[in-house]
Parts: structure tokens; C-alpha cells; sequence
């Protein structure tokens, strides 16, 4: 299985604490890990933006930021 690896990840959010960027950053890690990736993706840098969703938790942004990462990863393959 083709390995992701990510240099830098940078979360841009208003009103998250620090503690809830940390979870946050390692939910998404965790989601692109396991996204089982079947071709080998070479990507330079890469950048997607999300509108915020009214009381959505960290899981549910956590995955839609991966699945956001990996959609233009599959544009790119």
C-alpha cells in the first residue's frame, strides 16, 4: 500500500483552541492513514478549503479535511 507522507500540515482555523488543533491534526493524520490508497500519489504542495459547518465536531471536520486531501490527491494521480 502506498504511504502517505506529509511534510507540514497547517490548519487554519478561528475560535479552536490549541488542544482542539492538536486532536484535530491528529484525527486527520489518522483518516489519511488509514484511506487505503491503492496507486502511489508524488505531490508537491497542497491546499484545500473547507467552509465551517455549525457544531460540527472534530471527528466530522477531521474527515472531511482528509477526504478533501485525498480528492485532489486523485486529481493529481
Amino acid at each position: 500500500m502506498p504511504a502517505i507522507h506529509v511534510d507540514r500540515l497547517t490548519l487554519k482555523l478561528e475560535g479552536l483552541s490549541e488542544r482542539d488543533g492538536r486532536r484535530l491534526a491528529l484525527l486527520v493524520a489518522e483518516a489519511l492513514g488509514t484511506a487505503g490508497l491503492t496507486e502511489p500519489v508524488i505531490r508537491g504542495a497542497l491546499q484545500v478549503r473547507l467552509e465551517p459547518r455549525a457544531g460540527e465536531g472534530l471527528d466530522a471536520l477531521a474527515r472531511r479535511i482528509a477526504a478533501d486531501v485525498l480528492r485532489e490527491l486523485g486529481r493529481s494521480a
